[in-house]
């Protein structure tokens, strides 16, 4: 296992990208045999004809991402800082959001309250004025 982590590190492993549906090994690349449960192996098998690979492929490409996930120690409490910066930016982001939509439902409110106002003096005056209409007197034709 030592020397397969120092590969990867030293970048012989990563000088070997998986390409769409191939991956870049070698005909003189290592070969082994390995035992696996038959379920795993039909997953892996369901997993390699979704990808267009091999099983090999497949096999090869999953050992290789958990490679290429493994984070240093000495990096695990910056993400950690990072990671509790970002959360306590998205809390304050949300608690203005939260802030800002019951500001904007509060005068949706009142302007709701203002346009039914306006409605009714509308009327007042409509009927205001058909009263004055009707009291004006008429005139009559010459």
């Amino acid at each position: 296992m030592g020397h397969l982590w120092a590969m990867f590190h030293s970048g012989s492993l990563q000088s070997r990208p998986f390409v769409g549906h191939s991956c870049a090994m070698a005909v003189n690349d290592p070969h082994f045999k390995i035992r696996m449960p038959r379920e795993l192996k039909q997953l892996l098998e369901g997993a390699a004809e979704r990808q267009g690979r091999s099983l090999t492929a497949e096999i090869v490409h999953r050992l290789q991402l958990t490679f290429s996930n493994d984070m240093p120690q000495e990096n695990l409490l910056e993400t950690a800082t990072n990671l509790r910066e970002n959360m306590e930016y998205v809390a304050k982001a949300r608690a203005d959001y939260e802030a800002l939509n019951a500001s904007v439902e509060d005068r949706l409110r009142k302007l709701e309250e203002n346009m039914k106002t306006v409605d009714r003096m509308r009327v007042q005056l409509e009927g205001h004025l058909a009263d004055a209409t009707a009291s004006m007197p008429k005139k009559k034709k010459q």
